[in-house]
């Protein structure tokens, strides 16, 4: 009897260890979603596959001899599943290796050739299903292997070349045999790439980024010494430099499943702009593309940041080698401009969110490209705007000397505060006998100075409105002057300002006062 009753209790206590519990609200949703690129532990997925091929225990005392197993497993079998699978199980391995490892690029690049596989060869079955939770993973897991590769190629100095790069895998070799790039500069053309997973933006009230295939990265570029002086004072920003939003893909020219024979497994490499397309084509099927717009613009904001601080700001010098039109993003002959002036005692960057904003709308991206005019507004803003004018006058000439871009007819001007009264000088006529009647000079005293001096008051006040701006739009734009320019602003106006050096003409200027005896109302 005792041995039946001991027996029962046992049987009882076994099935006692048998239950089920309660998770809490987004617990369970954790779990399903967990995978390699989010922690040190494989998906539901991989693990469910291992544990009921008996491999699970296997795989945690020697990974390399499952890979190897599974993928020749892969050759047989042509399962597309096993090759999700084992574009995991590469992942996770290497997340525990240094970069300096030999077995670095081995295993994200083999990652990366699973997790292709999977989503795009023709040879593997059965068909993909968008739908399944192995899909969404093989894509992430493509996405994060690719930037695995690029941190990789960085810190080798292997980016430049990257035609030459050649990347061992779990079978044979992946050759990147060529390469294409969309974006206005090749990549000799950067100082640096990186990936744009790897930084948190502060200071924007919205991150603009779109999900799918490819790995957004940000291109630094390096100085354009080999370009036109024309271009590099549009396109480089003096001092700051620029960063440029891109998304790197690598397609196989070859099934990785097909004749194994070959050792080395052609690749080619796709650098794509963001700012240009939404979407990657490949073998005829339109592919969303995963890609950050915001990333770089923070990122450039903070280079900016750490070379300048608030004295900067009334520094005439400072203001003066940083004058001038910038181009956000290279130049498009079928956008139209839109050139945005800041305001008093602020720079170019104040626009940076308001076009992070625009560029996440696809059909003001399509339609639209994006300019800032940086501007020292301690000059008086006469000299500004009649700068301005020359610059837009210079600009055309530069990137279409013919008139031949419509688009360039329909430019845009946004103005803010000082910015606007700039804007609005752009837009007018106007001429010098006005200016003396407002001034109360009589027209004898222009006839008294020199011909070089006439010649730039000319330039100051005698004007037409900028024939190919269509559109001007003012933001807090005092049109008639400011109360606060005679009220609690006014002790910052006597702020002391560092003047821009002056030469002969300025004085000349300066000296028969005719310009500087004119004001805008502050009423």
């Amino acid at each position: 009897m005792k041995f039946y009753f001991w027996f029962f209790l046992l049987f009882i206590l076994q099935c006692a260890t048998y239950s089920t519990s309660s998770y809490s609200q987004f617990e369970q949703e954790k779990l399903v979603n967990l995978s390699s690129i989010s922690s040190n532990q494989l998906s539901l997925l991989t693990t469910r596959y291992l544990k009921s091929n008996d491999l699970y225990d296997k795989f945690e005392k020697n990974p390399l001899v499952v890979i190897y197993d599974l993928d020749n497993d892969l050759i047989t079998n042509k399962s597309r599943n096993l090759a999700y699978y084992l574009a995991e199980l590469c992942y996770l391995t290497g997340n525990s290796l240094d970069m300096e490892d030999s077995q670095f690029a081995k295993m994200y690049a083999s990652s990366l050739v699973y997790a292709y596989t999977y989503l795009f060869d023709k040879k593997a079955s059965p068909a993909p299903d968008p739908f399944s939770a192995e899909f969404r993973f093989a894509l992430s897991t493509y996405n994060r292997s690719l930037a695995q590769l690029v941190r990789y190629a960085k810190k080798n100095r292997k980016l430049a070349a990257v035609t030459d790069l050649n990347l061992p895998l779990i079978r044979g070799t992946l050759q990147m045999s060529s390469a294409e790039v969309e974006t206005a500069w090749s990549p000799q053309n950067f100082l640096q790439i990186e990936v744009t997973y790897d930084y948190r933006v502060k200071g924007f009230s919205n991150h603009i980024s779109k999900y799918g295939i490819g790995t957004p990265v940000i291109l630094n570029r390096n100085f354009p010494a080999k370009e036109s002086q024309e271009r590099i004072k549009y396109e480089f920003i003096n001092g700051v430099g620029q960063a440029y939003p891109a998304t790197a893909f690598v397609s196989l020219e070859e099934s990785y499943l097909g004749n194994r024979d070959l050792m080395n497994l052609r690749a080619k490499i796709h650098v794509y702009d963001p700012v240009f397309r939404d979407q990657i084509t490949l073998d005829g099927i339109k592919l969303p593309m995963e890609s950050d717009t915001t990333t770089p613009l923070a990122y450039m904001l903070t280079i900016a940041q750490q070379k300048d601080n608030l004295s900067a700001i009334f520094d005439g010098e400072t203001g003066m080698s940083r004058k001038g039109l910038y181009l956000v993003y290279p130049y498009h002959k079928d956008k139209i401009p839109v050139v945005f002036l800041h305001g008093l005692a602020s720079s170019p960057f104040i626009w940076f969110p308001m076009i992070n904003e625009l560029l996440s709308d696809p059909e003001i991206k399509a339609k639209y490209q994006f300019w800032v005019y940086w501007y020292p507004t301690v000059n008086p803003i006469l000299f500004s705007a009649a700068d301005f004018r020359d610059t837009l006058y210079d600009l055309r000439k530069t990137y279409d000397p013919n008139k031949e871009h419509k688009s360039f007819d329909q430019t845009v001007l946004v103005g803010h505060s000082m910015g606007g009264l700039i804007v609005k000088l752009a837009v007018t006529h106007s001429n010098k006998e006005q200016w003396m009647d407002a001034a109360k000079i009589p027209y004898s005293v222009f006839d008294t100075i020199n011909e070089k001096t006439k010649q730039e008051i000319s330039r100051l006040v005698d004007f037409d409105p900028v024939p190919f701006v269509k559109r001007a739009i003012f933001i807090a734009t005092p049109h008639k002057g400011s109360n606060l320019a005679e009220g609690i602003l006014e002790p910052v106006s006597k702020l002391p300002i560092k003047k821009v050096k002056s030469n002969d003409r300025a004085c000349e200027i300066k000296r028969c006062k005719i310009i500087f005896r004119f004001s805008f109302p502050t009423n």
